[in-house]
């Protein structure tokens, strides 16, 4: 049975897969990987189908030894990876030996690297998910993200790739310090000023060290209730914005609470969500308006390329 050891578990390293559904109605969060596109990617490059679990390593990734040769991809932030000392490249296929370990420094561009093994990670799925759920103490390897000594087994790769896989450059991310991400009016959107919606979509907003994978607090320029921020709590979604009574945008990601008592002004759309979970303290974040048929078309655009690049012919399900 093929396993990793973990070393040196970075700065806040977990294991995630494509999360867990079905289970908000009994308000347990989705969880899974931040940056679902890098997640993925880095699956389908060892072969994997895209769901399966792979670690997430945010601002510093851990040090791995490999009990056999695996094949690996790293996706995600640049961290400049290295297997025993030399550099190796991110988004494609890499052979990891008997003995030989993954290192990485801190990262230089982006937030949150993911490691992907052929095969996957054999850890227990709790509630049809592998996925860390930090605050619930589910998932992942005992509810917590990973520690110095960590034996982690892997299942055997469904598929020896004979040939190296890699993404293609056009598809791989540029992560920048400035992003902007579109958006669909939410349920109050009419209870902002007009004021308040045009600064939404026309000035930057700035990510705080107040961010997790609950959320992401903003700060800059504040949005004004036509009446008051609190409201009877009713559901909200990873990707939607509320607004407290301060003004300062919050955006709701993975591991998000299932209802929210402020008022909701708007949603980030499915296609761009994914590139939250690179962002980190200071980044400049803007907002554009879009509406229902552009939000579905443009996640049909991503996914088929994403999985067209390697023979898929499916949208997957999350």
């Amino acid at each position: 049975m093929s396993s990793i050891k973990i070393v040196s578990p970075g700065f806040f390293t977990t294991v995630q897969d494509n999360g867990r559904y079905g289970y908000r109605c009994f308000g347990m969060p989705v969880s899974g990987a931040m940056d679902f596109f890098s997640h993925m990617a880095g699956n389908l490059i060892v072969g994997n189908d895209p769901g399966e679990a792979s670690l997430e390593a945010t601002i510093k990734g851990p040090e791995i030894k490999f009990s056999r040769k695996t094949m690996i991809a790293i996706t995600g932030a640049e961290m400049d990876p290295m297997i025993n000392g030399k550099p190796v490249e991110m988004w494609t296929g890499i052979i990891a030996g008997r003995g030989d370990r993954l290192s990485f420094g801190s990262v230089t561009s982006g937030l949150r690297s993911y490691i992907s093994f052929a095969g996957g990670i054999d850890v227990p799925e709790t509630m049809g998910s592998r996925s860390t759920y930090i605050r619930g103490r589910i998932g992942g390897v005992m509810g917590r993200k990973l520690e110095e000594n960590d034996n982690i087994r892997l299942f055997p790769a469904m598929t020896l790739l004979r040939k190296k896989r890699r993404l293609p450059l056009a598809l791989i991310p540029e992560w920048r310090r400035d992003t902007t991400l579109r958006i669909m009016k939410g349920v109050d959107y009419g209870e902002f000023t007009t004021e308040a919606s045009d600064l939404l979509v026309s000035s930057p907003f700035e990510v705080t060290n107040y961010s997790d994978r609950m959320g992401i607090r903003l700060s800059g320029t504040t949005l004004q209730h036509k009446r008051k921020a609190d409201v009877i709590s009713y559901p909200l979604v990873p990707g939607t914005i509320q607004v407290p009574g301060d003004g300062n945008p919050v955006i709701m990601l993975a591991d998000s609470q299932t209802i929210g008592g402020y008022t909701q002004i708007a949603n980030i759309i499915t296609a761009d969500l994914w590139k939250t979970g690179q962002l980190r303290p200071g980044d400049e974040v803007r907002f554009t308006l879009t509406g229902y048929d552009d939000a579905i078309k443009s996640l049909a655009d991503l996914f088929n390329e994403l999985f067209g690049t390697f023979g898929i012919n499916r949208m997957p399900g999350f």
